[in-house]
């Protein structure tokens, strides 16, 4: 009988819920992401993509990292650093680990809602959380809690692995924190609809972006310019592109000049 009462609770929260995470018919439509099997969802036809990208401009918003991060002046790039070498040990998505990324910068920056204290084991415990919320939105097979850390665990000496309900209870404070919108802008945004039939272009912009992901200029520039500094250097490095098609391509996602050479530099440099 408690536990049937408990599916009445507004904060009961269980893993296996995934509707939860789910959003109503009609939103996030414009957020179709390639399935973790390889298969791909149709691209947006060409005359669609300067409404879709310019309701992404719109949304996208800039974080400024006055500290440089959360929880200790390395704790962004520890906790980012996490999320990124979590979603390969797992085979997750590039998207997975961008939106694990904005969702600890839009709750623990300067300016969001949740603090963390200067112990290591706080941003870790931000970092799993917000990958395993992250999971749940967009991948189709998302291990237990116990089971993600430590199959995402450099070795099994990691001295920092959670009780589920530890971060179900976190789950509850990041979700509350993000309003519940878990569809934030990201860079691939951008980069999945223009580049949905050239997956080897695509998987290269993906590694560009999780190599700089931890850097904590990361939030002071806006998810277009990253995707268009993404777009410069596989092009530089010969991935695909072409002079023509880039600069239609860079057109179209319109980001900020002097942001996206910023982007560029710092994508190069690192």
């Amino acid at each position: 009988m408690a536990a049937f009462a408990a599916l009445f609770d507004p904060l009961y929260c269980p893993e296996e819920h995934l509707d939860l995470y789910r959003d109503e018919p009609g939103e996030g439509a414009d957020e179709q992401w390639p399935g973790q099997h390889g298969q791909q969802e149709p691209a947006v036809l060409d005359d669609e993509l300067p409404a879709l990208f310019e309701a992404h401009r719109a949304k996208e918003g800039v974080v400024l990292a006055e500290d440089g991060g959360y929880g200790g002046a390395a704790g962004r790039e520890a906790a980012v650093g996490w999320v990124s070498r979590a979603a390969a040990r797992l085979g997750f998505s590039a998207l997975t680990a961008a939106l694990a990324a904005a969702y600890l910068d839009r709750c623990f920056l300067p300016g969001g809602a949740l603090r963390l204290g200067d112990q290591p084991w706080m941003a870790r415990l931000a970092a799993v959380t917000c990958f395993a919320l992250a999971a749940k939105v967009e991948e189709t097979r998302v291990p237990p809690l116990l089971d993600l850390q430590l199959y995402a665990a450099a070795d099994a000496a990691d001295p920092y692995v959670f009780e589920a309900k530890t971060v179900r209870r976190m789950e509850l404070l990041v979700l509350s924190a993000l309003g519940w919108r878990m569809h934030p802008v990201t860079p691939f945004s951008y980069l999945q609809p223009v580049l949905a039939d050239a997956a080897t272009r695509l998987r290269s912009c993906e590694g560009v972006l999780l190599a700089v992901m931890a850097d904590w200029r990361w939030p002071r520039h806006r998810p277009s310019a990253w995707a268009a500094a993404a777009l410069l250097i596989t092009a530089a490095a010969g991935d695909g592109g072409d002079g023509d098609g880039d600069t239609e391509l860079l057109a179209l996602i319109n980001a900020p000049e002097v942001s996206a050479a910023q982007c560029h530099c710092i994508s190069t440099i690192l």
